[in-house]
């Protein structure tokens, strides 16, 4: 069964906001990590790391007024990531995965232990020619799902049902 969903499409397209639909209809609590807008009179100025864990420091920047800060990777980014492979919780958001992090070695390769673990796994992926993300989308294990040509609702609906056999409720609904 695949476990590793990514998530793709233009920017602004719903990537997040499909995960987030997911687990929430589910009433599910993941881990793992979202990426978050820094707001500046009401203008977004970057984007921060936020870790779903309860750790210090938290909301580092990873892009601020065009900078990026790829040392956020090598220090939340893997903290966050190795406790993702600790953790009983097996429910997990990897929002998003981007060029930033690229030449991060340690980083994907703890990107790819959640790949390669059991856990059921939705990550939004940057649309972009990047080698490692290549690299994940040619995964026998992972189902890409690109909202440029694949409807929302039925992605939706698709990895609903995902979940559902993951947790093993698929096959009771279908013989109620």
């Amino acid at each position: 069964m695949i476990t590793n969903f990514l998530i793709t499409g233009s920017k602004k397209i719903g990537k997040t906001t499909l995960i987030k639909k997911v687990y929430n209809t589910n009433k599910i609590n993941p881990i793992g990590f979202i990426t978050l807008p820094i707001l500046k009179n009401n203008i977004r100025r970057g984007f921060y790391y936020h870790s779903l864990f309860n750790i210090q420091p938290n909301d580092l920047p990873i892009i601020y007024d065009m900078k990026t800060n790829p040392e956020v990777f090598m220090t939340l980014g893997v903290k966050t990531l190795k406790m993702v492979l600790k953790s009983n919780n097996n429910f997990v958001i990897l929002d998003e995965i981007g060029r930033i992090e690229k030449s991060n070695e340690c980083y994907i390769k703890l990107l790819n232990e959640i790949f390669d673990s059991n856990k059921f796994v939705l990550a939004a992926l940057k649309k972009e020619d990047i080698i490692y993300i290549n690299q994940i989308k040619v995964r026998k294990d992972v189902k890409i799902i690109d909202l440029d040509s694949d409807d929302f609702n039925e992605s939706y609906k698709f990895l609903n049902n995902c979940l559902k056999e993951y947790r093993g409720e698929y096959n009771n609904e279908k013989n109620i």
